[in-house]
């Protein structure tokens, strides 16, 4: 987090792509492999990474 990205939103490494949102495609059942369709620059390590980190904070349910 760096509050000079995206006001210290948590983001992909290397990205300006907040975690939530990649999470959140794959709460909506789209499979990591294809998250590059929507984010070109995250990879299915990546969007499971943000799934984790996101269930971390929440003490959720895993997403996938």
């Amino acid at each position: 987090m760096d509050p000079a990205i995206r006001g210290g939103v948590p983001v992909i490494t290397g990205t300006r792509i907040p975690y939530a949102e990649v999470a959140a495609l794959l709460l909506d059942g789209v499979l990591p492999e294809r998250i590059r369709d929507y984010y070109p620059n995250v990879t299915a390590v990546a969007a499971m990474d943000a799934a984790e980190f996101i269930d971390h904070i929440d003490g959720g349910e895993p997403c996938a």
